[in-house]
This record gives C-alpha cells, structure tokens and sequence, in this order.
C-alpha cells in the first residue's frame, strides 16, 4: 500500500513541528511558566530570574543578548557585578535543565539558547507564520510570564514592551494567516 500524497506545504508543516516537539526540553513562557523533559516530565526551575532568562532569550532570540545586556537588564547592578550574578544563574540554569555544556548556551560574549530547548514561544510564531490558526490557538495559553517574575529592575519594563510586541506581532500574523485560508 503507497503512502498517501500530501501537499509539500502540509508535509513540510508536519515535519517542522515533529522536529520541534523532539526536543529533549520544552519551555512554556505563555501562561504559567513550565519546563518539561522529552517525556512530559515536569522540570524545575525555581529562579524567578532564570525564568526572566529564558523569556529573554526566546523572545529575542539570535545574537541580540549580549552578557552585559542581560546582566544590566536582569540585575541593575555594576557591570562587573552584574555579569558574575548571570554567570551563576546560567550554571544554576545549566543543571537545572541539563543542559551542562557551557557552550550550548553561546559563548563569553553571547548567551543563546541551547537548540535542545524548544519554546512555546517559538512553536506559536511558526504555527501563524504557516498560517496554521488551530494550531496557533492550541498554543496559547496566556500573556507571557504571566506571573511576572520580576518587579523594580529594567527587565520589567523590558517585559511589558515585549509583550505588547509579542501580542500585536501574534495578532498581526494570525490575521495574515486567517487570510490565506479564506482565499485558498
């Protein structure tokens, strides 16, 4: 029995959220803040500023985050002290995730995250951008960080911006998408 024929746009679609969902970690910063192993397990991560970390990194992701960024933005300290702070939160975040390999999360100039680490974030732009409105809706479960983990350093006012771009650039893509299923 041959397999059935799909379109290459469906299979394409297919195979990119499989890959997606395989990731050994799965990060959900809409809603409720969760971490989750391959196998559905729930992990922990107790540090609301590893939280705000990973809100950081997946909603910017690329070569945006520098060390000094992250540590003025998380921790308003002085430089010095602020980069010594993110070097302990990222080896906290390091064992708390398992991911250990310093190298998975950038270099001494850069933090990214690690390609182990899939993101709803990242699942519901590429839902929209496919034009996959069910999909999208099946993501969302909520503002991001919706318990804002922290309040009085520049990462709040970092956070209220990146939510309202997050939402007007998910509601924008969303109707793009809407639209092209209206005309196909």
């Amino acid at each position: 029995m041959s397999a059935v024929a799909r379109p290459d746009g469906v299979a394409k679609r297919l195979d990119v959220i499989k890959n997606a969902m395989a990731r050994p970690i799965t990060i959900n910063l809409l809603g409720a803040f969760e971490a989750r192993d391959a196998k559905g397990n729930a992990l922990s991560v107790r540090s609301r500023r590893s939280r705000a970390l990973l809100a950081c990194l997946a909603i910017e992701d690329g070569e945006s985050w520098t060390r000094t960024r992250l540590a003025t933005l998380l921790w308003h300290r002085s430089k010095q002290q602020g980069r010594s702070s993110l070097r302990q939160e990222l080896v906290q975040l390091r064992k708390d995730l398992g991911i250990t390999a310093p190298g998975d999360w950038g270099d001494e100039l850069v933090v990214r995250l690690p390609k182990q680490i899939a993101t709803d974030v990242a699942q519901l732009r590429l839902a929209v951008s496919l034009g996959d409105a069910p999909q999208a809706a099946s993501i969302w479960r909520g503002e991001l960080l919706q318990e804002a983990p922290l309040t009085g350093v520049p990462f709040a006012d970092w956070l209220a911006l990146a939510r309202s771009r997050f939402a007007r650039g998910s509601r924008r893509m969303l109707c793009q998408g809407v639209a092209r299923l209206g005309r196909s």
